[in-house]
């Protein structure tokens, strides 16, 4: 297909058969769709990856790490506009080995399942992505895997007298000042009392307060 101008029709055929290839490890196909030069961009990696080959050992290094699978039969979004190719589809899996986190940490496996939407935008050149641009939930990836870093988060919140006594908090007569260590189990807790600073009209009631102890 060298030098030969392809149509948006045939790019977007091309698209389909990448991720057909993808599901089942096909690597001779992916390796032909893609450039020798290509870049390649993941969420939250602040370089692209470049060179199909490079790009081949971290995609057979990321199903080691997570089994998963895109569901492009049909997608959920397919279109292309001259060189370019954008798709949108389910994307699930199951977190079976070594992940580096957000954190830069390496994880074992957690085994824990996600589902979320993942969308691939391409540019093609002679029948071959040249560019390749991906996107997907990266918080909620790592959130679903429970791998999201421990924070640290300090947070002012107005609670009932009856609901002091039982916050760990430091404590002054109108409020009550938190800094704790949150994570995946108790964001819930983190989302009223953000819901409480940013809202001056939401309050706190007993009802409300039941909820986070």
């Amino acid at each position: 297909m060298r030098g030969v101008g392809l149509t948006v029709e045939e790019n977007l055929r091309l698209m389909k058969t990448l991720d057909d290839a993808w599901n089942p490890r096909d690597w001779e196909t992916f390796m032909k769709r893609h450039a020798e030069n290509v870049a390649l961009y993941w969420p939250g990696q602040p370089e692209p990856t470049r060179g199909r080959h490079a790009d081949h050992s971290e995609s057979v290094g990321f199903f080691h790490a997570v089994e998963n699978h895109i569901e492009n039969d049909p997608y959920m979004i397919l279109f292309g506009q001259g060189d370019h190719t954008c798709s949108v589809a389910r994307w699930t899996g199951t977190h079976t080995g070594p992940l580096k986190g957000l954190d830069g940490q390496i994880h074992p496996a957690t085994h824990r399942k996600f589902s979320l939407e993942f969308c691939t935008v391409a540019r093609w050149k002679n029948g071959e992505i040249a560019e390749e641009k991906l996107f997907y939930d990266l918080v909620g990836f790592m959130t679903q895997l429970n791998l999201l870093p421990k924070a640290t988060v300090t947070a002012t919140a107005q609670y009932p007298s009856e609901y002091r006594s039982k916050a760990p908090f430091l404590k002054n007569p109108s409020t009550i000042q938190e800094k704790r260590t949150l994570t995946g189990e108790n964001t819930e807790h983190l989302q009223w009392l953000e819901r409480s600073l940013r809202d001056d009209s939401f309050d706190l009631g007993l009802k409300d307060c039941s909820k986070m102890f």
